[in-house]
């Protein structure tokens, strides 16, 4: 039989699992918005170049 004071442990216990984890998951999460953050103005900065390019050729056509 468990007493109160173990019973008590093993939930502190899976709180402080349960904390790591959504500490963990929030840096996780944080990286991945940074990173489509990033990927979407280097998108963005493509597709600027990439319309310059065809601007520039679209007049230079006869």
């Amino acid at each position: 039989m468990m007493t109160r004071a173990s019973r008590r442990e093993k939930v502190q216990a899976i709180e402080r699992d349960v904390n790591k984890l959504e500490t963990e998951l929030t840096k996780a999460i944080r990286q991945l918005s940074e990173t489509a953050e990033e990927q979407l103005r280097e998108l963005k900065q493509r597709t600027k170049r990439l319309a310059l390019d065809i601007e520039t050729q679209t007049e230079n056509d006869p």
